[in-house]
């Protein structure tokens, strides 16, 4: 599609597109792509005018790039390396364009909506003969005149699968000729055809084929000329799968005219009426006489192969049969089926898990009521008031069918435990009242730790287990979990760690475990046996003083304690120096605000002579050491500015000073 640069045009492309009309042909949809390979010439003498589909492409033109009366062509690397191709127009005024996806692991028709898929393109606007060559660099030509007709050749992956799609951009049916060649990679498969597998159905009147590789589907014989079978039937009809949407196929069902008696057989090809055997995407025969064999059995009607039930007790009764049942000749009311046994039992309906062709191997019978009595019972088939028992797909009642199946007692999985708790693991015994049951598996946070009725565990990390019970014996089975979060006793506290005279102290208790008594000494002649205790206050003395308020915790079987200073000053008033001597003595290096406990939304700043400042700090602790950006500062006097609000009294402070540094 080309950039569209004007109005006029613009509008005349819009109605061009909106009257194309939907492809519809083989080819000319990602879906249905032609296969093609490296060893063909591909020529398309018409195509048909369609296809309005938007492809995403790298182009930042703004043009509108689509796939507009197109063909797509599919293939497979089976050689990694170069791609090289021409495509020539049947009239080489027609314009033609092209781009290239890598769609392996995706659907074809993702080429519309993934941009990542796109691997090299060419939308030049000039007419003429387009491709991939050795001779162009850059793999991206978007819509204009500028752009070259060639881009240079992609690089393709060993085992990508590859789409190509080519564009007419032209208005016109005239054709084109495709040609692979000048590169380096492979995209023709080696592979010899064989048959994989051949199966007879049921009633003995189709045998299907498997091949391994795709074969064209021009090249399969309608009549079955192409296939050679020795027996009781003949071949009349053969019909490729796939064929219908796809221009090959891997899959072959040949039809007979009588069905096939029991035996063993050989499948082989032959040349057909159309004159070839099989012949696979770059026209490559099968090999005359390829052949197969296979075993055809007499078919028996289908028989119960198992019965269980979900739940205990159960409400439900699960049949499985050896073959496929017609869902049809089951009737929905249960009638086909028979429950005897200690205690009697009410069918209200059957459900069949059935696929398109309307057969299943698997019912579900629903019952009026849960089977409360444990013991032996048996599931017979009987002729339903449909007039017959359950049918298999290829006729034939399942006629004097019985089934024993045993309803065992109900389990419980519930389960208790008691603890045993000290300071380095914390033990538990868990146990299960074990009736009816024979089987135990105990599991911790999914890991299985036990597999009698009672059990002990040692935990030996603070964490949390998920301790779950599974029990069975060999009919209900049950499940039972809980968590356990696990803390093992620890004493923990936090305290205001400075204070000026008369302040308080404010503790709070943060220990964790099964706790028992708290022991608390303040170290200034209080103690307390409360979990919270109450807010503490300490002497003032001349010089600045510590206390050591301590916590014991007791649990079970376990003690722990811990300890904190608190820091008492002798003074909380906030100051400065009239001088410092930075010389690195240990004495009066700094200049900072002493005593800034209770200095909130602190601002200290210090200028030089020429109003330079020189130091700032929100934190009173961080001391100017009379250098600036490294340098030491010259001896003289220096301007200091603070401010900051009490923390207790919430009053604003400015303040201004002077200070000597002495060197």
């Amino acid at each position: 599609m080309k950039t569209i640069i004007a109005i006029l045009i613009s509008s005349f492309l819009f109605l061009d597109y909106s009257i194309a009309q939907k492809c519809t042909e083989l080819g000319q949809n990602p879906s249905s792509a032609f296969p093609v390979c490296g060893t063909q010439i591909f020529t398309q003498a018409t195509v048909p005018l369609c296809g309005i589909s938007a492809v995403p492409t790298p182009c930042s033109d703004g043009a509108l790039y689509s796939d507009r009366n197109p063909y797509w062509y599919k293939f497979t690397c089976f050689q990694g390396g170069s791609l090289g191709f021409v495509i020539t127009p049947s009239d080489l005024n027609d314009d033609y364009d092209w781009q290239l996806f890598d769609v392996t692991n995706h659907q074809p028709d993702d080429v519309y909506t993934d941009k990542s898929l796109f691997v090299a393109c060419n939308w030049s606007e000039n007419p003429g003969t387009t491709g991939a060559s050795p001779n162009v660099n850059g793999l991206i030509n978007c819509a204009g005149k500028t752009f070259p007709k060639f881009s240079s050749m992609p690089n393709l992956i060993k085992g990508h699968n590859y789409l190509l799609l080519i564009s007419h951009y032209t208005q016109t049916q005239s054709g084109y000729q495709l040609n692979f060649g000048g590169g380096t990679a492979v995209i023709t498969d080696p592979t010899k055809a064989l048959f994989t597998s051949a199966n007879v159905t049921c009633d003995g009147l189709q045998l299907s084929l498997k091949v391994n590789k795709k074969m064209r589907c021009a090249s399969l014989d309608s009549d079955g000329s192409d296939f050679k079978l020795v027996s009781n039937s003949k071949i009349i009809k053969a019909l490729g799968n796939t064929c219908q949407t796809s221009f090959d196929v891997d899959s072959i069902i040949l039809s007979l005219d009588v069905p096939i008696n029991p035996g063993k057989y050989t499948v082989s090809i032959q040349k057909g009426n159309d004159g070839n055997t099989l012949l696979d995407i770059c026209d490559t025969p099968m090999d005359e006489g390829s052949s197969i064999d296979f075993v055809v059995t007499p078919y028996l009607p289908p028989v119960m192969d198992s019965v269980g039930y979900g739940k205990c007790p159960p409400d439900v009764i699960i049949v499985r049969f050896d073959k496929s049942v017609d869902c049809s000749s089951v009737d929905p009311d249960g009638s086909d089926f028979k429950i005897i046994g200690p205690s009697p039992v009410t069918i209200a309906g059957v459900t069949g898990s059935c696929d398109i062709t309307g057969a299943g191997t698997i019912f579900t019978i629903q019952l009026s009521s849960q089977i409360s009595l444990p013991g032996n019972y048996v599931l017979q088939i009987q002729k339903g008031n449909d007039g017959n028992t359950a049918l298999g797909t290829c006729g034939g009642e399942v006629i004097n069918s019985s089934f024993p199946f045993t309803v065992a007692p109900t389990v419980s999985a519930k389960f208790s435990f008691t603890s045993n708790y000290n300071c380095l693991s914390d033990q538990f015994t868990f146990e299960n009242s074990g009736e009816n049951i024979n089987t135990w598996i105990w599991t911790s946070n999914g890991i299985e730790f036990g597999n009698k009725k009672k059990v002990t565990r040692v935990f030996t990390t603070d964490s949390s287990y998920d301790v779950k019970l599974f029990v069975s014996n060999g009919g209900c089975n049950d499940t039972q979990d809980t968590v356990l979060n696990l803390k093992r006793v620890k004493a923990i506290f936090t305290a205001t760690p400075i204070i000026c005279p008369t302040d308080t102290v404010f503790i709070s208790n943060l220990s964790i475990g099964n706790i028992l008594s708290y022991q608390w000494n303040f170290d200034n002649g209080n103690t307390s046996t409360l979990k919270d205790p109450p807010p503490q206050q300490y002497p003032f003395i001349k010089k600045e003083h510590y206390y050591t308020i301590t916590l014991s915790v007791v649990s079970p079987g376990c003690t722990d304690s811990t300890s904190q200073k608190i820091r008492v000053l002798n003074n909380c008033y906030i100051d400065l120096p009239n001088s410092f001597t930075p010389n690195g003595d240990g004495v009066n290096d700094y200049f900072y605000p002493l005593n800034a406990f209770k200095a909130d939304n602190l601002t200290f700043m210090v200028y030089n002579r020429w109003g330079n400042k020189v130091f700032e700090s929100h934190d009173w602790t961080k001391k100017w050491d009379g250098t600036f950006k490294g340098n030491p500062q010259s001896a003289g006097v220096y301007i200091w500015y603070m401010d900051y609000k009490n923390h207790d009294t919430q009053i604003q402070y400015h303040k201004k000073g002077t200070v000597l540094l002495i060197r």
